[in-house]
C-alpha cells in the first residue's frame, strides 16, 4: 500500500497537489503518518502498487491476491468504507497487453474486493489509454492518470479518461533533514475529494439511510391518512417525478403529507453514495421506482410486466435518449414516465 499525502497548491476549479508516495515493493506508510494528516486536515488516498512493471506481473489471480491485500492494508490502516484504492500499472502497456493481461488483472481486483464485501472500490493509475480501457471494461471508479510519463505510448494522442481525479505531472526531490524522498505533483479534478478521517464506523450511504428513518418515523407521526412507507416514498419522489403522467402511472403524491415534513425541517435529499460503487445515485430516481412497484399490481406470471416497470428500467428503455440522463426529468416524457 502506498502511502499518499497531499496539500492544496492551486486554487479555482482546477488546483495542483503534492503527493509523497512509495515505490517500494508492498511498501507501507506508517499508521501515524496517516493519522496525523486526517488530523491536520489534510486529504489521504491509497494507492496500491505491489511493483507492477512488466506484463507477466498482471494476471486475474494477482489481481484477486493483491485486492486481498489492499483490503487488509486499507482496513488496518483504518480507510472509511467507500474509499478508492487505485491499482497500478506503473508501465507502458500496449492495447493489446490492456486487453491480454491488465484487464484480466482488474477483474481480479474487483473480484478480490467483492470477496471481502466490497468496502473498498477499485480505481485504477496508469496512462490514459489504460485507464480509459480499464475504467470502461471493469467499472475502475476514478482514474489517476500517470501524465508526467510523457514517452508512454499510451499517453500519446489518448484523450485524458472522463473519470479522471488526478493526472501527475511533475516528480522532484524533497530533502527534510537526513530524509530525501520524492514528491510528485499533480492536478486534481476535484471528483474523488480522498478520505479526511479515518476509522469512521459509518458508510458513505448512512447519512441517506438516517434521513429516510427520520422521514418515516414522520410518516407514522402523521395525523392524516396514508401508508407511511408510501408517504417516504411519495416525499422523495414528488418534486422530480411528481405530477402529470406520474399521477396517471403511480398515483398523485400526498401534498398535505408534503406539508407536514417540510414543517418538521425536512426536505428532498437528491441522491447519495453508494458504499459498494462510489457512485452517486439519486434518491428521486430510486424512490419512484419504488413508488411504482409499491402500488402496481402484481402479475400472476412474473415474467410480465407491470406498471411498477415502466415506472423503472421499463420507461427508461421507452424515453427517447435525448431525454435520459443522471439528473432528474422535469418534464413530461413524450414515450412514458421514466424514472432516468
Amino acid at each position: 500500500m502506498t502511502g499518499v499525502r497531499h496539500r492544496v497548491l492551486g486554487a479555482s476549479d482546477v488546483s495542483a497537489t503534492t503527493v509523497r508516495r512509495s515505490r517500494r515493493p508492498g511498501g507501507r506508510a506508517p499508521h501515524r503518518r496517516i493519522e496525523h494528516d486526517v488530523q491536520q486536515r489534510a486529504e489521504g488516498l491509497p494507492i496500491y502498487q505491489d511493483n507492477p512493471r512488466q506484463l507477466s506481473d498482471f494476471t486475474y489471480s494477482q489481481g484477486y491476491q493483491h485486492a486481498l491485500n489492499a483490503h487488509s492494508l486499507a482496513s488496518g490502516y483504518g480507510f472509511n468504507r467507500g474509499t478508492v484504492i487505485y491499482f497500478a500499472v506503473d508501465y507502458d502497456a500496449t492495447r493489446d497487453e490492456i486487453d491480454a493481461a491488465i484487464v484480466p488483472y482488474f477483474h481480479g481486483v474487483a473480484a478480490g474486493l467483492a470477496y471481502n464485501g466490497r468496502r473498498y472500490v477499485h480505481g485504477v493509475y496508469g496512462s490514459r489509454n489504460v485507464c480509459t480501457v480499464v475504467s470502461r471494461q471493469t467499472g475502475a471508479r476514478y482514474s489517476f492518470v500517470s501524465g508526467m510519463s510523457w514517452g508512454f505510448s499510451g499517453n500519446l494522442g489518448f484523450p485524458i479518461p472522463a473519470n479522471w481525479s488526478f493526472n501527475q505531472i511533475k516528480e522532484f526531490k524533497v530533502t527534510n533533514g537526513s530524509d530525501t524522498f520524492d514528491l510528485d505533483r499533480d492536478v486534481v479534478s476535484g471528483i474523488d475529494p480522498g478520505q479526511s478521517s479515518v476509522n469512521q464506523p459509518s458508510g458513505p450511504a448512512d447519512g441517506f439511510i438516517d434521513y429516510v428513518q427520520r422521514l418515516y418515523d414522520h410518516a407514522v407521526a402523521y395525523p392524516g391518512e396514508g401508508d407511511p412507507n408510501q408517504l417516504v416514498m411519495e416525499y422523495i419522489r414528488h418534486e422530480a417525478y411528481g405530477g402529470g403522467d406520474w399521477d396517471f402511472l403511480i398515483g398523485s403524491y400526498n401534498s398535505e403529507f408534503v406539508d407536514y415534513a417540510d414543517g418538521k425541517g425536512m426536505s428532498v435529499m437528491t441522491d447519495f453514495t453508494d458504499p459498494y460503487t462510489a457512485y452517486e445515485l439519486g434518491a428521486e430516481h430510486l424512490m419512484a421506482s419504488a413508488n411504482g412497484h409499491y402500488v402496481s399490481w402484481m402479475p400472476s406470471n412474473p415474467r410480465s410486466v407491470n406498471a411498477g416497470d415502466v415506472a423503472g428500467w421499463g420507461g427508461d428503455l421507452l424515453t427517447p435518449s435525448t431525454s435520459t440522463g443522471a439528473g432528474p426529468r422535469t418534464s413530461t416524457p413524450t414515450a412514458a414516465p421514466s424514472c432516468s
